[in-house]
């Protein structure tokens, strides 16, 4: 199925969920996110044999709302969501929970956040690609479905496709040490994430 089909369905959502209830919080959103990157993953090679697991639980780090997990593997790649009023990039964070978050995600190999309408990529606190998942505006209650349809048939969605496949890849790799102090990192990353 076209990316394009996949995202019209969830700005949709998104813009459903928000019209219904002004004040609806991440978590309720989570779920239209877990199947954009469920549908994307089914479209790509690297998203073979990869689950999508909500909520998962990462002694140490935390419970990041998205995992990318190979089955027989660790999960490797995770994705923090936000709200869509809240910045994608953790560098923007100021709540202090928010804050103290990212610096538990540092540690992480290989990690996303979002807000819904960006979605940034990490190496560990190494900024690695950003792309718009679809317009702001698209999932805005009052933006109506024909417009928000077409602003996302407008919006190139190549730089999300680039950085799912990057994340996706992520999660199907072990990591590999540049040195010493890199290995011991990685080494403290896995045992956290067995």
């Amino acid at each position: 199925m076209p990316i394009v089909d996949h995202l019209l369905r969830y700005a949709q959502r998104i813009r459903d969920l928000r019209r219904a209830h002004a004040a609806v919080q991440e978590p309720a959103l989570a779920p239209a996110f877990q199947e954009l990157l469920d549908s994307t993953l089914a479209d790509m090679p690297v998203g073979a044999r990869l689950t999508v697991v909500p909520e998962f639980v990462n002694p140490g780090v935390g419970r990041p709302d998205i995992a990318l997990v190979r089955a027989g593997a660790p999960a490797r790649a995770f994705v923090e969501l936000k709200a869509p009023d809240k910045p994608a990039n953790p560098t923007r964070w100021r709540v202090p929970h928010d804050r103290r978050q990212a610096e538990r995600l540092r540690e992480l190999q290989c990690w996303g956040t979002s807000n819904f309408i960006d979605i940034f990529l990490f190496e560990r606190a190494d900024e690695l690609a950003m792309a718009r998942i679809v317009p702001e505006q698209a999932i805005d209650p009052a933006c109506d479905d024909a417009r928000a349809a077409r602003l996302i048939r407008g919006h190139d969605p190549a730089p999300l496709l680039t950085l799912v496949e990057r994340l996706a890849s992520g999660a199907g790799q072990e990591p590999v040490a540049r040195d010493a102090e890199h290995l011991h990192l990685n080494q403290a990353g896995d045992a956290r994430l067995d």
